[in-house]
């Protein structure tokens, strides 16, 4: 009987372990098959047999450290855009799975294919013949991307025209050299892109947050040139960054709005740009938005290996120019009397809108204009005789005409012509209660119309501003050429490698066809010297010890010899251009601050005595250079002693309040830090920065 129950229970382990071991097999087979996707023949995927495998050993490789490093989980997308920008073009269709990118069911060739309703029939057909083939397939997990190739290999060849100076500017905000590399990914370094959100430029601004950091406006559209929109660009993920407090999540809110990403985290309890992308669910958190970062990563990636996938390119000289700042209003015939071509005036100043290059409105006074190098002097004494113009704005009572859209009343028409809606209904013969027809087409009397004209203004005046000034002027220097990016340290963020390319131009060469060599400004002779104080430190040891300073800046003499490269630039707004440091500067201790740290005094190096003028390097300068302010927005630099006073009214918000005056709702914060502004209570006054003149 025993024998028989030890028989009984060795067969029910031995039944166990096998059933332990058919359950391990089945769930390791359910991973393999969850990982790999949807199940693909070769062919479907245009990759060999072992792409899979492929992918899993790739998944096991440890990535690279460093705020860009890329995570495991994102590798197989990194891989699929890196294919889209540098294998597929744009007659090439991707047909792949929404949300695991590494699986890939067919390309189609739509060469020849020109007609946007012919190109949709065939992808059509093909998403139905792929849910055919895999029953389990739904049609929201097929997604279709476009490949890029040669708009990619195009951006590289053009980005060189701009990067030496959009490095510049990353490198003066405290900026990963990395997130330049940013444009490719949004508009391949076009300078002409414009999408169907209203976004303009190679960073894509919209006209709300363009607004923010640049000038909009029917004659300028800063959002169009690529150095000044860089340097919102850089001023916007900085301020992401302070926000989100990592680059993923930054890069993100960069497409996708600073709110969404600041709501998925929330929803998600995460600030992993991974868990985000898993967990949350959104209307618009798209596939644009959750593959953002991916993108980045890739196009990082391809620039540095840009010579494995495209060979060796012929990249664009470095964009070159004089500057000169308009004192007056000025029509850009006058502009093309002075000296300039249309095609130089395009191609040097794409802030320019068509209604400025029409004559329909004038360039307004303060604009500064790029123009030919060595031809800045010339411009400004071909415009010193010019007769400025001005806009004269006449109000006359007209009757307008308007046609009905859907779900309009005549209550919202009147309301939107600032009239009675009685005398809408007399005017067209019907009842003030009467149901409109869309497409119906209504007079409007009593509106009033401004109406604009530009005229010749009087000639200027003894004491009037100039027509015109040189506010740089550059001279044939070489240069270093766009750093190429090496692996990012966990330290430095970023490591740029210099490359040891130098661009040397002719000072006479007359720049066309976009072939713009940058060079170095030469300090203004006419300016010998500067004066501003900063705070100097002194560091021993962990301890600091601070003291205040007068920093003297002497213009170097001709034969002084400067460092390659562009010299470091003093911070400023955004539509103003970097001014360049000389080669030798002195210090003039001005006070003595108390130290840190009261412990820290016997073992400090004491700071020089008052009055004390100390000679050292442009390097040296630039260390006890004040530590720079956070620099958000443009207005930064706006004075806060000049201001006026807003009193809140009711539903009115900071946001409403800041798009009023045109400025940003964290300078609006900061100038009124005293104040409680959540809730904010009608009647409040809020003090409102007014912005200084363009300098």
């Amino acid at each position: 009987m025993h024998r028989r129950r030890a028989g009984e229970r060795e067969n029910m382990d031995i039944a166990m372990n096998v059933t332990r071991k058919l359950a391990l097999t089945a769930l390791v087979a359910v991973a393999v098959l969850w990982f790999l996707g949807p199940s693909t023949t070769r062919a479907e995927r245009g990759e060999p047999a072992a792409a899979g495998l492929d992918a899993l050993h790739r998944a096991t490789v440890p990535s690279t450290t460093g705020p860009f490093a890329v995570p495991t989980s994102l590798r197989p997308a990194v891989d699929f855009w890196k294919k889209i920008f540098t294998v597929y073009t744009t007659n090439d269709a991707v047909v792949h799975h929404a949300t695991n990118l590494g699986v890939i069911y067919s390309v189609l060739d739509l060469r020849g294919v020109d007609s946007g309703r012919s190109r949709k029939a065939i992808m059509n057909r093909e998403i139905r013949r792929i849910l055919r083939r895999h029953p389990g397939l739904k049609e929201e997990d097929i997604h279709i991307q476009y490949g890029i190739r040669d708009r990619f290999e195009r951006g590289l060849v053009v980005s060189h025209r701009y990067l030496p100076e959009i490095e510049e500017i990353f490198r003066e905000e405290g900026l990963p050299i990395h997130l330049t590399r940013l444009p490719f990914v949004e508009s391949s370094f076009n300078v002409n892109a414009y999408s169907k959100a209203a976004a303009s430029g190679i960073w894509q601004f919209i006209p709300s947050t363009g607004r923010l950091y640049m000038t909009v406006g029917p004659a300028v559209d800063e959002r169009n040139d690529p150095i000044i929109s860089s340097r919102a660009a850089a001023q916007l993920l900085k301020h992401n960054y302070e926000v989100t407090g990592n680059w993923p999540l930054a890069i993100t809110a960069y497409n996708h709005g600073l709110g969404g990403v600041v709501r998925g985290a929330r929803v998600t309890g995460s600030r992993n740009l991974v868990d985000i992308i898993r967990r949350y669910r959104a209307a618009n958190f798209g596939f644009a938005s959750r593959n953002f970062y991916a993108e980045f990563l890739a196009a990082v990636e391809v620039y540095r290996d840009h010579e494995r996938h495209f060979g060796n390119l012929r990249f664009d000289r470095p964009f070159a120019y004089d500057e000169i700042r308009l004192g007056r209003p000025m029509l850009v015939r006058d502009l093309l009397d002075a000296g300039f071509t249309t095609d130089e005036l395009r191609a040097f100043n794409p802030a320019l809108t068509s209604l400025a290059l029409s004559n329909r409105v004038p360039v307004p006074s303060g604009c500064t204009l790029r123009v030919p190098i060595g031809r800045g002097s010339r411009m400004v004494a071909s415009l010193r005789d010019v007769t400025p113009v001005r806009v004269k704005r006449v109000a006359r009572e007209t009757t307008a005409h308007h046609r009905v859209r859907r779900g309009e009343t005549l209550r919202a028409i009147a309301r939107r012509y600032g009239v009675n809606r009685v005398v809408i209904a007399r005017a067209n013969g019907i009842s003030t209660s009467a149901k409109l027809r869309y497409g119906q087409v209504l007079r409007v009397p009593g509106v009033t119309a401004v109406l604009t004209r530009i005229v010749r203004t009087e000639e200027p005046a003894p004491g009037r501003a100039e027509n015109a000034v040189l506010v740089r002027s550059s001279d044939p220097k070489p240069i270093q050429a766009p750093r190429r990016l090496a692996q990012a340290s966990p330290s430095s963020g970023s490591t740029p490698r210099s490359a040891k390319a130098t661009a040397h131009v002719d000072a006479t060469t007359t720049i066309l066809n976009h072939q713009m060599p940058v060079v170095r400004s030469a300090p203004d002779p006419s300016v010998p010297r500067v004066t501003a104080r900063v705070e100097a430190t002194t560091v021993t040891g962990n301890k600091v010890s601070s003291g205040a300073v007068e920093t003297v800046v002497r213009a170097a003499p001709e034969s002084a010899a400067s460092p390659p490269g562009p010299a470091p630039a003093a911070r400023r707004p955004i539509s103003s251009t970097a001014s360049h440091a000389p080669a030798r500067e002195e210090i003039r201790v001005a006070r003595t601050l108390p130290t840190a740290s009261p412990k820290s005094a016997s073992r400090r190096k004491p700071l020089p005595s008052p009055g004390a003028v100390l000679g050292v390097s442009s390097a040296e300068a630039a260390e006890l250079a004040p530590p720079k302010a956070s620099s958000r927005h443009r207005l930064a630099s706006r004075d806060r002693a000049r201001s006026r006073m807003h009193v809140v009214r009711r539903n009115e918000t900071l946001w409403k309040i800041a798009r009023r005056y045109d400025v940003p709702v964290s300078t609006l914060k900061s100038a009124n830090s005293e104040k409680t502004l959540t809730p904010l209570r009608p009647g409040t006054r809020l003090r409102i920065p007014i912005a200084s003149d363009r300098s």
